[in-house]
C-alpha cells in the first residue's frame, strides 16, 4: 500500500517534491530485496520518464535524482538491472547537446563492467565507442577505453562484446590510431 501512495505521488507531485521523494526511494534501496520490489512495483518507469525529461534546467535536481537511483540500482543489483534504464542511458549518452551526458556515459560504463550483456543488447557498446572518437567527451575517454580493454580480456565478455562493436567504429579507431602512430613517430628522415 506505502508503495501505491509513492506511485501515485510520484505521478502527481511537482518537481521540487518529486526529487525529494526520488531521494528517500534511493536511500530506502539497500539491497537486492529492495530493488526486486522497486522493480515488481514498476517505479522504474517513472524514474525513466523523469530522467528522459526536457533537458533544461528546470528539471536538473529531479534528472540528478533519478540518475542516482539508476546508479544505486545498478550498484546493488546489476544483474537484474532494467533495460529501459539502460536504454534511457545509451539515449542520453547519443545526445550531444543534453549536459547529463558525460554523467550518463560513465553510468553506462560502469553498467558494461557489471553487465555487459544489457549494455550491448542496447547498443550501449556503439554509443561508448562513439564517445571515445568525440573530442566532446575527451576526458572520459580513458576511463571507457579501459573499461572496453578489460571486457576484451576476459573470454566470456569478449564472447558478449564481440558481436556488439560496430565494425566501422574499429576501422575509424584503428585508422585514427595508425595515423597517430605515423604523424607522431616518423621523421622526415626516415623512409616509411
Amino acid at each position: 500500500e506505502f508503495i501505491g501512495e509513492i506511485h501515485n505521488s510520484l505521478i502527481r507531485l511537482d518537481s521540487a517534491r518529486r526529487s525529494a521523494l526520488f531521494r528517500i526511494i534511493r536511500f530506502c534501496l539497500q539491497g537486492t530485496l529492495h530493488v526486486k520490489l522497486f522493480i515488481q512495483e514498476e517505479l522504474h518507469w517513472i524514474v525513466i520518464a523523469t530522467l528522459e525529461k526536457d533537458p533544461s534546467v528546470e528539471f536538473n535536481v529531479e534528472r540528478i535524482q533519478a540518475l542516482k537511483i539508476i546508479d544505486r540500482v545498478r550498484r546493488f543489483a546489476g544483474d537484474i538491472f532494467p533495460i529501459g534504464f539502460a536504454r534511457s542511458l545509451v539515449a542520453i549518452a547519443n545526445c550531444k547537446e543534453d549536459n547529463f551526458r558525460r554523467l550518463c556515459l560513465d553510468s553506462l560504463r560502469e553498467l558494461a563492467l557489471v553487465n555487459p550483456s544489457i549494455v550491448g543488447t542496447v547498443g550501449g557498446f556503439t554509443t561508448l565507442l562513439d564517445a571515445v572518437l568525440d573530442p566532446i567527451s575527451s576526458e572520459s575517454a580513458e576511463k571507457i577505453l579501459h573499461s572496453i580493454l578489460f571486457l576484451l580480456n576476459d573470454p566470456i565478455t569478449r564472447k558478449i562484446l564481440t558481436p556488439c562493436i560496430d565494425l566501422k567504429i574499429l576501422v575509424r579507431f584503428t585508422m585514427f590510431s595508425s595515423s597517430y602512430l605515423i604523424f607522431s613517430y616518423s621523421s622526415p628522415l626516415s623512409p616509411i
